[in-house]
Order: structure tokens, then C-alpha cells, then sequence
């Protein structure tokens, strides 16, 4: 966590401030994660690597949207 402040610091102090601060969260009730322990026949709560899994999946395709598909315009930096 602290190497990732830094690197945002630098970032900051190079190019500027962001202009959007957005929060990603997982959601148990998730086709994935759903689907995943449903087979098993357990719980979110009993199974935390199916949700991080999951949830790292949908990150990097959120970051591979800001990225490459430029939803909100160029990229100009990232950590």
C-alpha cells in the first residue's frame, strides 16, 4: 500500500492531480462468484479466493477500459 501512495505521489507531483477518484467494490451476488459457489455449495464468506478472483478479473478489465478503449479519454499516466 505504501509503494502504491508513493507512486500516485509521483505521479501527482509530475503530471497533476486526477481528474476522477473511482471506487470499485465486490458484489457476492455476482453471475461469477455466484455461479462458482454455487457448485461448491458454499458461501462468499467461506470462499474469500473465488471473490478475489473474481474481483482482480474485473479490475483489470475496468483498467483495460480506461486504458485501451479510452472511455474517458486519453490515459496520460497510471500506476
Amino acid at each position: 500500500m505504501r509503494r502504491h501512495f508513493l507512486d500516485a505521489m509521483a505521479i501527482c507531483s509530475q503530471i497533476g492531480y486526477p481528474d476522477f477518484f473511482i471506487t470499485l467494490t465486490y458484489n457476492p451476488n455476482w453471475p461469477e462468484i455466484a455461479e462458482a459457489l454455487q457448485q461448491l455449495g458454499q458461501h462468499a464468506n467461506n470462499r474469500p479466493d473465488i471473490v478475489v478472483r473474481v474481483f482482480r478479473l474485473r479490475l483489470q478489465e475496468l483498467m483495460r477500459d480506461f486504458k485501451e478503449r479510452n472511455i474517458f479519454g486519453t490515459v496520460v499516466a497510471s500506476s
